[in-house]
């Protein structure tokens, strides 16, 4: 989640508004570091099969598609209480899930109670119940009946079906709200008194999840399977681990394997290939993907505003149209909404100021439905878990954790502002930067005067003064700065990348503050680095 904005107004992640609001958004910080889902993956594997344990882990990003396993995901395993989730998805479908049905079915769910389980297994389906869920949902690879009939916890199951399954659920409106309100209200321990938060729970928070342990494997050797959707739901994640020490060194196993396939509690994203996206004089919108030489794509006319993090791409055009675009260059647009005058985007949040001043924010994938935060606003920001709104009157507000948490005035008086991480930097109406690092109450460190822009990522801060010359620190917040040269109106930073807007120009360079300008192309109002 990153990007630039370079324009007056506010940025969408990573976006620098010069007039306004200017975010650098940070889901994909930890990606960008060394390492990412396909390496913790594998990492939490390789330990399993270090301590002796047969393993597979599948990680789906349901939003994206992204996809990382290790071990063999297509390998099967006994089931144990999986099987709970598809006898609850059947419930669901048929539309029997109410009454008696619907409290034994919570309590197995959220308990997994067995004798529970053992009364809805035969009125949903018995062991043909996984053939149906396949059907239902065209998953072919998610396993099998069980080899002896009845013996629910024997029945076949894969790492790569599981995540599947969830992705093919959290799709569906009729079984959804139910089994996801379960899966997030597990108890601590199961009825049988099994400690159940094992693996995913004690590796992360907000975690929906459906567990399984047992003997059931075909040689009676223990399994332990832990499973469910984090990071507000946007990964399903698949462990399943079998070997000995039943509920004791076998739950550490899974839990340490968990803890490395998400590092932090959450899973790092493999960094994208850098993006360089410009709004032309004349309303066009081109972006290229990669180095210098990759070929420019023309992606629509009559924009006025654009915003890109990660694999987002976000036009507003003249008529106050908001397009979105995920996945490559040449993906297909999805119309958001109308009357929008300023967008902010994240790999998971869409931020959009009605021509009204109404702010709207999205959360999940681009057909989430909206939530109003504010009114009154002249643009908005997003990064991480925080959303940032810098209204007409120059307040600058600004929110953290989900949708609904409450706003906290940071500054007044403002002009433009960035946010990025755990930093936020403003421009004051005497053209005083002022930046804080950490909580929302951390305290202001003034860094300059006489600027009209700040802009920020987790370890670079930068400005723009009145004159056009344009400045850059890294480090913290009390480091020297670098000229970097003269003549910008305006500059987008993602990580070490950096695009300047001198005139109609757009200079960039990545690494160094000391690497040589690049001049990318002309005829520009708006560039952004992500």
């Amino acid at each position: 989640m990153q990007g630039g904005v370079l324009r007056a107004r506010f940025v969408a992640a990573a976006a620098v508004l010069v007039t306004a609001l200017t975010v650098t958004a940070t889901p994909a910080a930890a990606a960008a570091a060394a390492g990412a889902a396909p390496d913790d993956v594998a990492a939490a594997v390789a330990y399993a099969h270090q301590q002796g344990y047969r393993s597979a882990v599948a990680v789906l990003d349901m939003n994206s598609g992204g996809y990382w396993t290790a071990g063999d995901p297509d390998a099967t395993y006994s089931s144990e209480s999986l099987i709970k989730l598809f006898i609850a998805t059947r419930l669901l479908a048929d539309g029997n899930m109410s009454g008696f049905n619907e409290t034994t079915a919570y309590k197995m769910i959220t308990q997994s109670d067995d004798a529970s389980a053992n009364t809805l297994y035969g009125r949903t389906g018995g062991d043909a119940n996984i053939t149906w869920v396949e059907q239902r949902y065209g998953i072919p690879w998610l396993g099998s009946p069980p080899p002896q009939a009845g013996y629910w916890g024997a029945t076949p199951v894969t790492a790569h079906g599981m995540v599947s399954f969830y992705a093919a659920v959290r799709a569906d409106p009729v079984v959804w709200p139910w089994l996801s309100n379960a899966i997030h209200n597990a108890t601590p321990y199961g009825s049988d008194g099994f400690y159940q938060f094992f693996g995913i729970p004690s590796a992360t928070t907000g975690a929906g999840i459906k567990q399984g342990w047992g003997n059931d494997t075909p040689t009676g050797v223990p399994e332990q399977n832990s499973t469910g959707v984090v990071n507000g739901d946007r990964f399903a994640v698949a462990i399943l681990t079998q070997g000995p020490g039943y509920g004791g060194a076998l739950s550490d196993v899974v839990t340490q394997e968990a803890r490395l396939a998400l590092p932090g509690g959450v899973v790092r994203l493999p960094a994208p290939p850098p993006r360089l996206v410009v709004l032309g004089t004349d309303g066009l919108v081109y972006a290229r993907e990669g180095g210098r030489t990759a070929p420019w794509v023309t992606e629509t006319s009559n924009g006025v505003e654009v915003g890109s993090a990660g694999t987002r791409l976000a036009v507003v055009d003249k008529t106050g149209l908001l397009m979105v675009k995920e996945g490559g260059l040449t993906a297909g647009w999805v119309t958001e909404s109308g009357g929008v005058a300023h967008v902010a985007v994240t790999t998971n949040r869409l931020g959009a100021v009605g021509t009204d001043g109404s702010v709207y924010v999205k959360e999940g994938n681009l057909y989430q439905g909206w939530v109003a935060e504010t009114s009154g606003a002249r643009s908005i920001g997003l990064s991480g878990d925080r959303v940032a709104v810098l209204t007409t009157d120059g307040t600058l507000m600004v929110k953290q954790g989900n949708l609904y948490a409450p706003w906290v005035v940071e500054a007044t008086g403002v002009t433009q502002a960035s946010v990025d991480g755990t930093r936020i930097g403003v421009v004051t109406t005497d053209g005083t930067v002022i930046v804080k690092e950490g909580g929302l109450y951390a305290p202001w460190v003034v860094e300059t005067a006489g600027a009209h822009q700040v802009v920020l990522s987790a370890a670079r801060l930068g400005v723009v003064l009145n004159n056009g010359t344009l400045m850059m620190k890294d480090g913290d917040l009390f480091s020297t700065w670098v000229v970097e040269t003269d003549g910008t109106s305006s500059v987008s930073l993602a990580g070490q990348r950096l695009a300047a807007l001198r005139g109609t120009e757009v200079w960039a360079k990545d690494g160094s503050l000391y690497s040589p300008w690049v001049v990318e192309t002309g005829g520009a109002i708006q560039a952004i680095v992500s």
